[in-house]
């Protein structure tokens, strides 16, 4: 952020400020006049420069003099101008623009409506023009009315389908010769499946035994393989036991060891001590 006033960003020594009029943030420097606002305080505020001339001259229009003079005429104006001049007043003063928080406000909304009413136009007559040229070309792949195309429940609901009177459709017939091919049809698969029934039957004693025989090649070569596992773990094991005995072992009788050596030094301390004790 930076001030509005010099454009300068707030930092640690150059901190924001809110002016007590138009809200905006200024430094230190920016801010630096004091005035009245009765709606506010009746104490003097803080407030930009701007906001400062803005205000005394309304001030200074308050304290100024009144003359009394004759009335003048009437100004007779119609309905339409009075609510032109209404609309060309600007509550923020002679500024072009309204403040940054309004702008929304009282930007011109017909004028954007139209701008997205006419995108939303645009778009909707684009897709509409796309779909359009699909379904033609479509038409002419399949050679196909674009009618069906565009509904494809006509292809089985048959809408809008009216028969003609003269065509006498046999029903009955045509369902009995479908029942006959049907039942001709049946008795050539049954043929067929045992047909092959019996050649696979002939082939797979063959093919079962080929089978049969690598699966127990597996079977046997993971069998071996486990049992060398097994073989090589024991051995480890043993002889990791084994050492842990030897160490023990040597660890016994070096402990045998230092107690004899105790035992004999204490025995000869004995025997020296009873030798003095015997002389005194």
């Amino acid at each position: 952020m930076a001030c509005t006033g010099c454009m300068q960003p707030f930092s640690f020594f150059r901190k924001e400020h809110g002016c007590s009029n138009c809200a905006f943030g200024f430094c230190d420097k920016c801010l630096n006049k004091k005035i009245v606002i009765e709606k506010f305080s009746p104490k003097p505020v803080t407030v930009c420069g701007p906001c400062y001339e803005k205000l005394s001259k309304k001030e200074g229009n308050k304290n100024a003099i009144i003359e009394v003079t004759d009335l003048q005429p009437v100004n007779t104006k119609t309905r339409s101008e009075a609510s032109k001049t209404m609309s060309n007043d600007k509550w923020w003063g002679n500024d072009v623009l309204p403040p940054p928080s309004f702008r929304q406000q009282y930007s011109n909304p017909t004028t954007l409506q139209g701008k997205y009413i006419n995108k939303a136009i645009e778009k909707s007559t684009k897709t509409e023009k796309g779909i359009q040229e699909i379904e033609e070309r479509l038409a002419k792949l399949k050679d196909v009315d674009v009618e069906i195309i565009r509904n494809p429940r006509l292809m089985v609901t048959n809408e809008g389908f009216e028969p003609d009177e003269d065509d006498n459709i046999n029903v009955e017939g045509i369902l009995n010769e479908l029942n006959q091919e049907n039942s001709n049809g049946g008795k050539r698969n049954n043929e067929n499946i045992i047909k092959d029934n019996e050649l696979e039957k002939n082939t797979l004693p063959s093919s079962s035994l080929n089978t049969n025989l690598k699966n127990l090649e597996e079977i046997i070569k993971n069998s071996t393989e486990e049992v060398e596992k097994v073989y090589n773990m024991t051995e480890c094991e043993l002889n990791k036991y084994k050492e842990d005995i030897s160490n023990d072992e040597a660890k016994l009788v070096t402990k045998n060891d230092d107690l004899k050596d105790k035992n004999e030094g204490s025995k000869v301390n004995n025997i020296i001590k009873f030798f003095f004790k015997n002389k005194k």
